[in-house]
């Protein structure tokens, strides 16, 4: 039987795109770096375009060099790309077998972070989108994998490169080497493990008090890195099972989002074989959250913020107790109106509205909460959770709150949208979207539930 606690979300969205997530395998089988072959050119560069020069050189990602991070010796060379350039690898007959089978690619990134790019590849026609880079962990990561299933192509790019993540260095994405792999075909039986990671930090299985809607990211690992893989993950509220394939997640990488305990396993399947299996479960809790009651009333203002999940520096990701933000800090988050960059992990706290607050006669309050897209990746979202008892009083209730959002009366403008789950976020209902809102407009939804 469901429980009767139900988490409300708020989610802040840019409608114009879909991202995947994607991240790799570690492996000891025999593979080659077709980059070192490629030729590259670059828009976007920011400076010299000459090898002999040391540093800003397109040429110098694919040098055999990988130096260690923020490194200044001579082995040092580094290159940065402007938001929206690209990077393009494309071989040259005789010099290396044509077309090549893409496996991975690796990043040697260096203090300015690669927050989002679109993976793409040539198929002789055009360029086809195989995959958008999402760093949703907001972590400076000196690699970043890549096992999705092989491309078969003579040219790839990485394209409408995003900016870095937050700090002095915030634009210009740092490049010391990237790698481009191609592997040889999965035979036989596929034996795959999940790997947990969480706060940037491998984690051993089971994944426990993780904060209420936070992100654990799964990745599927195997002892003999091939290429040839389909990928199925699947979830459970048991070890046992039974089990229910995920919608959209295919990828070698999933990234869970915690809300009570859900169990979860990939199904690795070779498409050269045709045969799969079953990885091995894994638990992820969230801590239990402080469920509000409605009897009669909830009420909450957003005059005062607290940290709960924000991870240091970053602080105030909570309105109070019930509440949960998704990611707790980073562009994607939600924060009191009168945030900083540095409590926050925006890219800016630009374009306030006004006013910052509904004009209630009789009160003080000059708050309220704000999601801010500037940073955004399109077609993501900012998750405010509220962790609501609709038991008591029985019945039906209604959801009643104001909004402001000045700024999505535009094409790719964001909007608000309201749902509600009733089994510990495993799935969502929506109650109601919205986007314009030029002056404070009340809305409002029923909450047609009481778990029985």
């Amino acid at each position: 039987m469901k429980h009767n606690y139900h988490p409300l979300s708020f989610k802040r969205l840019n409608l114009f795109a879909l991202f995947l997530l994607l991240f790799g395998s570690t492996g000891v089988i025999a593979q080659t770096n077709v980059a070192l072959t490629a030729q590259i050119v670059q828009t976007g560069t920011g400076g010299n375009a000459s090898c002999a020069t040391a540093n800003y050189s397109s040429c110098l990602y694919n040098n055999n060099l990988i130096p260690g991070y923020n490194s200044s010796s001579a082995a040092g060379n580094w290159g940065f790309v402007n938001t929206g350039g690209n990077i393009t690898f494309y071989w040259l007959p005789g010099t290396q077998p044509l077309p090549n089978t893409v496996s991975k690619m690796v990043f040697y990134k260096d203090f300015r972070p690669l927050l989002s790019a679109n993976i793409e590849y040539w198929d002789g026609t055009a360029w086809v989108l195989h995959a958008v880079y999402d760093n949703q962990e907001n972590s400076v990561n000196d690699s970043v994998l890549f096992t999705p299933i092989p491309i078969v192509t003579d040219s790839i790019r990485i394209n409408n490169i995003n900016l870095g993540y937050v700090g002095a260095n915030v634009s210009n994405p740092n490049f010391r080497e990237i790698q481009i792999w191609s592997l040889p075909a999965c035979s036989g039986t596929p034996v795959t493990n999940i790997q947990a990671r969480y706060n940037g930090n491998v984690v051993l299985a089971p994944v426990t008090n993780v904060c209420v809607g936070n992100m654990v990211y799964l990745n599927a690992t195997s002892a003999n890195l091939t290429g040839g893989h389909k990928y199925e993950w699947q979830r459970s509220a048991s070890s046992t099972g039974p089990w229910t394939p995920i919608a959209g997640a295919t990828d070698a990488g999933y990234a869970a989002e915690a809300f009570g305990t859900h169990y979860y396993r990939v199904i690795d399947s070779c498409l050269i074989s045709l045969q799969n299996s079953p990885s091995n479960a894994i638990q992820v809790t969230a801590a239990t959250p402080v469920y509000q009651t409605v009897n009669p009333t909830y009420f909450q203002n957003f005059q005062t913020w607290t940290t709960a999940c924000a991870i240091a520096p970053f602080a105030n990701d909570v309105p109070g107790p019930g509440w949960s933000n998704t990611p707790p800090n980073g562009f994607n988050t939600w924060r009191e109106n009168t945030t900083t960059v540095a409590a926050s992990g925006w890219n800016s706290v630009s374009n306030a509205y006004t006013p910052t607050a509904i004009p209630v006669i009789g009160t003080t309050d000059n708050k309220s909460a704000r999601a801010h897209t500037s940073g955004m990746v399109p077609g993501t979202a900012a998750n405010l959770n509220l962790h609501l008892n609709l038991t008591n009083p029985a019945g039906g209730k209604q959801l009643y709150f104001y909004m402001i959002n000045t700024g999505s009366g535009i094409p790719g403008g964001d909007s608000l949208k309201v749902q509600l789950s009733t089994d510990d976020g495993a799935s969502w209902t929506t109650l109601g979207t919205w986007d314009t809102a030029a002056a404070w407009r009340r809305r409002s939804v029923p909450l047609n539930t009481n778990a029985s």
